[in-house]
């Protein structure tokens, strides 16, 4: 009999083994999944405050983009004045808007769209943040800022993007693609 039994019990370890790879695998595909849908969304938001700003609208804002992205739940008890946010089932989004200086010294309204995970490590790791130049950067996500709760609010725009040792990497737009 304890043969047998020591047999139950590695088949038993084998399976949970096998349950807890596929179980891991399969999260980190769906936050892959995530992670894609949510830097289309941020390139969605980025192409309509692109076309307010070139129809002469000064100041875009969020509530005004968010037909570009269906789905999308505004949150106006988050917004300070300069910021705003919305928030699909996976992630959250802010726009901010930012002066952009001119070559002649002079500023021009700008704007500045971010993305991190409603959970982290659940819902996806990875952060967004595009600019009304269009350059989309991925970032590691190295404070596990996660929905409202952890590294909340983001700065609008990431200082760390221009320093050489930033967890920050140039990505194409979907578009671009």
């Amino acid at each position: 009999m304890p043969r047998a039994s020591g047999l139950v019990v590695l088949a038993v370890l084998l399976l949970a083994i096998v349950a807890f790879r596929t179980s891991s695998s399969q999260r980190a595909d769906r936050m892959l999944v995530n992670e894609d849908r949510a830097r289309h969304v941020v390139a969605a938001l980025h192409r309509a405050a692109r076309a307010e700003l070139d129809a002469g609208r000064t100041q875009p804002a969020l509530a005004a983009l968010l037909p570009a992205a269906p789905g999308l739940q505004p949150l106006p008890d988050r917004g300070d004045g300069r910021s705003e946010y919305a928030r699909d089932d996976v992630y959250v989004y802010g726009f901010a808007r930012v002066p952009v200086k001119r070559d002649d010294g002079s500023e021009a309204p700008g704007y500045v769209l971010r993305a991190w995970p409603l959970r982290f490590g659940r819902t996806g790791d990875t952060e967004w943040h595009l600019d009304q130049d269009g350059v989309l950067w991925e970032g590691q996500n190295e404070l596990g800022r996660s929905g409202f709760e952890r590294a909340f609010p983001p700065p609008f725009p990431e200082p760390e993007l221009a320093e050489e040792s930033a967890l920050w990497w140039r990505r194409r737009l979907p578009d671009e693609d």
